[in-house]
């Protein structure tokens, strides 16, 4: 399974987090990403140019393929390494049933791990490996509109996550 790793240096980290847009991300999520932000993109990315686009309005893009997805740019698993631990993402698809306890099985020293496939949204921050998926980012079974997810990490390594939701 092809991975990628890539580190930010930064003090204090925020991160937009979008999955599932299958070729269309929804407008108000895609102006909450800033320069300064970076953004996190876990499958089923479904039109590359989502990306391609992003990678203008962010600091940096972490992006994976999904079940539906084919891109060569792309990894399976992206790894972003910081200072406050391994942010995992991945899609999701291969741990159906039990997600939470497959993705912390597969990836027991991550600090976070990010992932979509199901299109419904949960933060589940009960143990770590934290565990994100940010529900659907465009406008394909949204589960009543679509989401995103917020991490931001500041210097004091204190971790706030926010998820929204845009109902229709």
């Amino acid at each position: 399974m092809k991975s990628e790793k890539r580190k930010i240096d930064d003090d204090d980290i925020s991160f937009v987090v979008i999955s599932d847009t299958h070729s269309d991300l929804y407008p108000e999520i895609s102006s909450l990403i800033k320069k300064d932000s970076y953004v996190i993109h876990a499958g089923d990315v479904g039109d590359i140019n989502i990306i391609n686009n992003l990678k203008n309005s962010c600091k940096d893009i972490f992006a994976v393929n999904g079940n539906n997805d084919n891109f060569p740019d792309l990894s399976k698993i992206e790894i972003i390494q910081t200072q406050y631990g391994d942010i995992v993402v991945e899609h999701g698809d291969k741990h159906s049933i039990d997600y939470h306890g497959s993705l912390r099985e597969s990836h027991p020293n991550a600090l976070f791990i990010v992932y979509g496939h199901t299109h419904k949204h949960i933060c589940d921050m009960k143990t770590k490996p934290y565990v994100l998926n940010p529900g659907a980012s465009g406008n394909t079974r949204t589960q009543g509109g679509a989401s995103c997810g917020l991490i931001n990490i500041n210097a004091s390594g204190n971790i706030s996550v926010e998820i929204k939701k845009y109902t229709k």
